[in-house]
């Protein structure tokens, strides 16, 4: 269980307004059945307390909850996969989807990763709605032990439903590459000195 309050300085836009909190209740479970297969479940349901807000033309909600679900499968020393389902609904907003990835280690210091998902959501106020798919390759190298390198891309590909000039789809490509040098500290790589034994002593 949760409880949360905003808290805002005084300084701040939110002086003129008051912020109210919400109380949440989570769970998350997590099984491993066989040495192959691993299975988590998690969900959450919060509820906002009364702003004493009155809107004529709508009703608003003031509770929602969010619930995934997913797998792990290692179907050979070299493979794993991995994949998820997720809904969420909430007070003006909403979002369902799921996403997965396949991963091959060819050698202990070469890792290659292949994801992608899809997600629909409504737009802003509920109007409309937008779904996104997305495809991924990502691969990671050990050169050694301080340094590693990483190289990969990901094609978005958005569409929205909407007829007015907002419907813009956000089509794109990113690619990344990234090196970590691993510093280390004295408490790691450094072992303690000899000791010193006493004239006497076993």
């Amino acid at each position: 269980m949760r409880r949360y309050r905003p808290y805002f300085d005084l300084w701040s836009i939110w002086g003129a307004f008051s912020p109210v909190g919400y109380d949440a209740i989570r769970g998350r479970v997590w099984v491993r059945p066989t040495t192959m297969l691993e299975l988590h479940a998690s969900g959450e349901s919060f509820t906002y307390e009364e702003t004493y807000a009155s809107v004529a033309l709508v009703d608003v909600e003031n509770s929602g909850w969010r619930w995934a679900a997913g797998f792990g499968l290692h179907f050979a020393e070299e493979w794993n996969t991995a994949w998820n389902y997720h809904a969420e609904r909430g007070a003006g907003a909403a979002a369902s989807g799921f996403d997965g990835s396949v991963g091959w280690v060819p050698m202990p210091s070469l890792n290659l990763t292949v994801d992608g998902g899809r997600m629909e959501r409504p737009l802003e106020y509920r109007y409309g709605g937008s779904t996104l798919l997305w495809f991924g390759i990502n691969a990671n190298l050990q050169a050694n032990d301080r340094l590693r390198l990483g190289l990969g891309g990901t094609w978005y590909d958005e569409t929205r439903n909407r007829p007015d000039a907002s419907g813009i789809e956000w089509d794109q490509i990113r690619v990344v590459a990234s090196v970590s040098y691993l510093l280390g500290s004295g408490a790691d790589r450094v072992t303690l000195p000899p000791a010193v034994r006493r004239r006497g002593s076993r």
